[in-house]
């Protein structure tokens, strides 16, 4: 499981030839913030804060291409997935884990769906931390 949350990680950052801070400066510019405003928007858990936040992860995602519109790129995923994770016997578990948090991300706001992916994964994450602490 903690393998499957690391991957969430990297999959948000696999550049295609542009860095995490191009994109990111990017993506603010489009949502006409700087880098001063991601502190407060990390902070922000009004309903416009969140939403903010999964635009952000969107625009993100969209930059990388694991995402297509209001649609999780599941080639592109489970490319990143086969270069990550060439040999390992936990690729299948990885793959189903990352799949279902892209379906049940679905929604017809691609802010939404960065959001619910994003939310999966840490879901994912806290899993994995109490089923480690009771092993």
């Amino acid at each position: 499981m903690k393998t499957a949350v690391a991957l969430f990680c990297v999959l948000y950052f696999v550049c295609c030839g542009v860095t995490a801070s191009e994109m990111s400066e990017t993506c603010l510019k489009q949502m006409g913030l700087s880098v001063f405003d991601l502190g407060n928007l990390i902070r922000d858990n009004t309903p416009e804060g969140i939403r903010i936040r999964g635009c952000f992860e969107g625009c993100l995602m969209q930059k990388i291409g694991l995402m297509d519109g209001n649609v999780i790129n599941l080639r592109k995923i489970d490319e990143q997935i086969d270069r990550a994770y060439p040999d390992s016997e936990k690729k299948d578990i990885i793959r189903d884990t990352v799949h279902q948090c892209a379906y049940s991300a679905a929604n017809d706001d691609q802010c939404v769906v960065a959001q619910n992916f994003g939310r999966c994964g840490l879901d994912q994450l806290r899993f994995a931390e109490l089923a480690h602490r009771f092993t």
